[in-house]
């Protein structure tokens, strides 16, 4: 048999995964974790090895005193029965028996460049003296072992969702048993020789070796987020959380480990994309996309230094006058290389890296001080809406730093108006319920944005200390040909005035749809009919040039 650094050779050269996929988790796992997954297909490997072994041994034993005596008796249709019946073995292909003293007979074929083994053994007959009879060569062909080793390995990419908001919330021991628990969910639903690692954060990598096509990857991955359905219990506290997955296949999708990595790493971008709590597989597009995601990242990560994020501005109205009321600031990008970003490009991928939050702050801070500056402009107090993300919400702080961009500007609190989603309303924590109220004490105005396009959670509205109600454009945009659209809309304005909230439709752009909302008793519109929004210096203009400021 081969010595066991000739069968390591064979082994890595057989099998593109194993080593290489291998040694690049270990840049990512401990070190445990790395001589488990690496013993699991090492193991494999010595297993299929060691049954050819002993299949080797059991032809010894098991034929050799027959095989002599036949050979003894010279009864070769008797030898050659007992050969077939070796031959017909699994994995052995050739044998080659020497008689003594010059014949050979010789069964079965070798395939051409197939990866072998051979074992040997002595053919005697025992009588007053032993002579040696002859010698029985068995040959067995190993390709099969190595075409297990080559069959399709899947990598699993999982991500859990929102965890840093349970981190910190609930604490780091909460964080932390909740990473156990979800590795012991992931783990019930793999099979013995699957392998589970967490690679840092709350990142875990699974390898699926020996699949027999993409729907055994998919079957694992459904499996998987079923078992994330229930809830945890942390502190005493149910808490729901939900896992995105991405798959790429070797070698399908690629034959190098790091690419493999990076590819199931792109899948799972793409899960998140679709909503969370759910998988995706790796699709060649996706490649380009991780690209543009990764370079967006690095671009982003400078763009503050580098002063490239502007705001522009939009006047919110008094939808019976036409009067301005206030403002809202709009996030935009400018960068030399990508040119104007917008929100909806790079805002989900700051969230995602956590630099929403020094950017939130960046936001806040300059447009307090530019609801100053128009007011030293106008004398007249305008009122500014910023939108908060809810990642940025969750920051521990984030009202510390909307004090201080108050403070530091000298914006009075009443004239700050921050707009949340309906998204984040539905987290019904305490620790929301607290924010709310910290803000609501401070005199800062609270209002729910894009109201309608979520699970609107009417409840929530009477809960927390909301101002201000805004009805997503999707609705306005068809009050006037959907008479659907028309009755939700009024349904809406109706809810919200009596529960003493104001209304704020968005996305008003034809002059038909200001006087249905003026009939309807719509508070506050805000839209293209009004004005695009503006850059600071045009808008400094309009200001100028607007007799209903």
């Amino acid at each position: 048999m081969p010595k066991l650094s000739t069968r390591l050779q064979r082994f890595r050269t057989g099998s593109p995964l194993s080593f290489r996929l291998l040694a690049w988790i270990l840049l990512f796992s401990s070190a445990f974790t790395l001589v488990a997954s690496a013993l699991q297909i090492y193991s494999d490997y010595r297993k299929d090895l060691s049954q050819i072994d002993n299949r080797m041994q059991v032809v010894e034993s098991g034929y050799a005193s027959s095989l002599a005596r036949s050979l003894w008796a010279l009864d070769q249709k008797l030898l050659q029965t007992q050969m077939e019946g070796i031959l017909s073995l699994p994995d052995v292909v050739h044998l080659r028996l020497r008689i003594e003293p010059d014949s050979e007979l010789v069964m079965g074929e070798i395939p051409r460049d197939a990866k072998t083994t051979s074992h040997s053994f002595s053919l005697v007959h025992q009588g007053d003296e032993m002579f040696k009879l002859g010698e029985l060569t068995v040959t067995a062909d190993l390709d099969r072992v190595y075409d297990e080793l080559k069959r399709k390995v899947g990598v699993m990419f999982l991500d859990l969702d929102n965890f840093k908001h349970i981190n910190d919330t609930l604490g780091h021991d909460a964080g932390d048993n909740l990473l156990i628990e979800a590795a012991r969910r992931i783990s019930s639903c793999l099979r013995g020789t699957s392998t589970v690692a967490r690679l840092g954060g709350d990142e875990f990598l699974v390898i699926l070796p020996g699949l027999t096509g993409p729907e055994a990857s998919s079957q694992v991955a459904e499996r998987i987020l079923k078992t994330f359905s229930p809830p945890y219990i942390l502190n005493g506290q149910e808490v729901f959380v939900t896992t995105s997955i991405g798959i790429a296949i070797f070698p399908t999708d690629s034959d190098n480990s790091g690419t493999l990595l990076q590819h199931a790493d792109a899948a799972m971008y793409q899960a998140k994309h679709k909503g969370k709590s759910s998988f995706a597989h790796f699709a060649p597009e996706m490649t380009e996309v991780s690209h543009e995601r990764l370079k967006m990242e690095s671009s982003m990560r400078r763009a503050l230094e580098l002063k490239e994020f502007e705001l522009y501005f939009q006047p919110i109205v008094n939808t019976d006058s036409g009067t301005l009321c206030s403002v809202e600031a709009l996030l935009r990008w400018n960068n030399p290389a990508m040119g104007m970003v917008m929100p909806d490009r790079f805002i989900p991928l700051a969230e995602e890296t956590g630099l929403i939050t020094p950017i939130g702050e960046w936001v806040l801070l300059e447009a307090c001080r530019a609801a100053m500056g128009w007011k030293e402009a106008t004398g007249k107090d305008i009122g500014i809406s910023v939108n908060v993300s809810p990642r940025q919400f969750r920051d521990p702080g984030f009202t510390e730093a909307v004090m201080h961009a108050l403070a530091t500007s000298g914006l009075a609190p009443e004239q700050l108006e921050l707009e949340i989603t309906e998204r984040l309303i539905l987290d019904n924590s305490i620790e929301t319920a607290e924010i709310l109220r910290q803000l609501d004490k401070a005199g800062i105005r609270l209002s729910v944005d894009d109201f309608g396009t979520g699970y609107s959670a009417l409840s929530y509205l009477k809960s927390y200390p909301f101002d201000t109600l805004k009805i997503d454009k999707s609705f306005v945009q068809d009050v006037m040909k959907e008479p659907e659209d028309a009755s939700l809309v009024r349904a809406i304005i109706n809810m919200a005035h009596s529960l003493g909230l104001r209304v704020i439709a968005e996305g008003v752009e034809e002059e038909a749809q200001t006087h249905f909302l003026k009939k309807e008793g719509c508070d506050f519109s805000q839209g293209y009919f009004y004005s695009r929004p503006l850059p600071a210096a045009d808008f400094d203009a309009w200001l100028a040039n607007n007799h209903r400021v």
